[in-house]
C-alpha cells in the first residue's frame, strides 16, 4: 500500500509528501505565483494525476482538496472514457483550473475509477464522491459561478456534467 500526503501552495510551491513508494504518479503543474492551494492524500497503488491550477494572481486563487483510497484511479494505465463520460472531452486523471476562486473537493474510495475535471472561469465549485470500482465522471465548467455536486454509489456508473455561463 502507498502512502501519499502533499500540500502545496503555489506562492513558491512548498511542497511537502509522505513516501509516495510506489507506481502512483501525481503530476502537479502550475504557470503562476498565486495563492493556489492542492491537498491531495492518496492510499493505493497505481493512482494517476495530472494537476494543473493556472490563476491571474489578480485575486483569490484555486482550491483543490481530493483523497483517494484504492487502486487504479484518475487516469491510470493509459485509460479511456466510454458512454457519456467522453462528452466533456477530458482525459481521466487530468484536473485543470483557470481563473480565479474556483473550487474543488472530491473523494474517491474504491478502485478503478476514471474521474476528470476542467474549471476555466471564476467562482466554480466542484463537490465530488466516488464510491465503488469501474465509475466514470467528467466534468467541465466554463463561465463563471458555475456549481455541480454529484455522488456515485457501487459499479460501472457514469456521470458527465457540462456548463457553461458567461
Amino acid at each position: 500500500m502507498i502512502k501519499y500526503l502533499a500540500v502545496a501552495t503555489l506562492a513558491g510551491l512548498a511542497l511537502s509528501s509522505h513516501a509516495a513508494l510506489a507506481a502512483n504518479n501525481i503530476d502537479l503543474l502550475t504557470v503562476d505565483e498565486t495563492a493556489n492551494t492542492a491537498h491531495y492524500q492518496v492510499d493505493g497503488d497505481n493512482n494517476r494525476l495530472q494537476i494543473m491550477q493556472d490563476s491571474s494572481g489578480f485575486s483569490s486563487g484555486n482550491t483543490l482538496t481530493l483523497a483517494i483510497k484504492g487502486d487504479l484511479n484518475g487516469g491510470p494505465l493509459r485509460a479511456r472514457f466510454s458512454g457519456a463520460a467522453l462528452l466533456p472531452g477530458l482525459q481521466p486523471g487530468s484536473i485543470v483550473q483557470r481563473g480565479e476562486g474556483n473550487s474543488i473537493a472530491m473523494e474517491v474510495l474504491g478502485s478503478n475509477n476514471l474521474f476528470a475535471v476542467a474549471q476555466n472561469g471564476s467562482g466554480n465549485m466542484l463537490t465530488a464522491s466516488i464510491v465503488g470500482s469501474a465509475n466514470q465522471a467528467s466534468v467541465s465548467q466554463v463561465g463563471n459561478a458555475n456549481v455541480a455536486s454529484f455522488s456515485q454509489n457501487g459499479t460501472g456508473n457514469i456521470v458527465s456534467i457540462m456548463q457553461r455561463s458567461w
